[in-house]
């Protein structure tokens, strides 16, 4: 569909984009590079006031339609919270880890289930706790707004 539309000339408008000041972040501090100077070398860090911003100002297209996407959004939602509190971008898992003892007990034992099926060591089915993950989706996203 893009390649379609640039061959006919229709260019997309300019659009901010919040999730690639995260992407930036995140490739400068682990990415690795195959070819060429370390992007470290060339990028500027990513002030920790803008990668927030990125973080709050993405939030409301991630959780727009979670069904399907369940485990993505929870362990998203954790490692924005883990971002948010000390400045620092895990991976999904460990910001679970991370996550789960400051959350109740029937929320922790949710996040968990999305770790371990993002670590492939439970099927992924999450038909069967829609309100839970609605519940602990709800309470993550307050402790993030809590942060604006």
């Amino acid at each position: 569909m893009l390649r379609q539309e640039f061959e006919v000339g229709q260019l997309p408008e300019p659009a901010a984009n919040p999730d690639l000041t995260i992407v930036l972040a995140q490739a400068r501090e682990y990415g690795l590079s195959l070819f060429g100077p370390e992007l470290s070398t060339i990028l500027d860090p990513i002030p920790i006031e803008d990668l927030k911003k990125a973080i709050l100002d993405s939030l409301s297209s991630l959780i727009e339609n979670p069904k399907g996407d369940e485990r993505n959004v929870l362990l998203t939602l954790a490692r924005m919270w883990q971002t948010l509190e000390d400045g620092t971008i895990s991976s999904k898992d460990i910001a679970a880890k991370w996550a789960i003892p400051r959350l109740s007990k029937e929320h922790g034992v949710i996040l968990d289930f999305a770790r371990r099926a993002y670590l492939d060591q439970v099927n992924d089915h999450w038909d069967d706790k829609q309100t839970e993950v609605k519940s602990l989706i709800k309470q993550l996203v307050s402790i993030i707004e809590g942060y604006r």
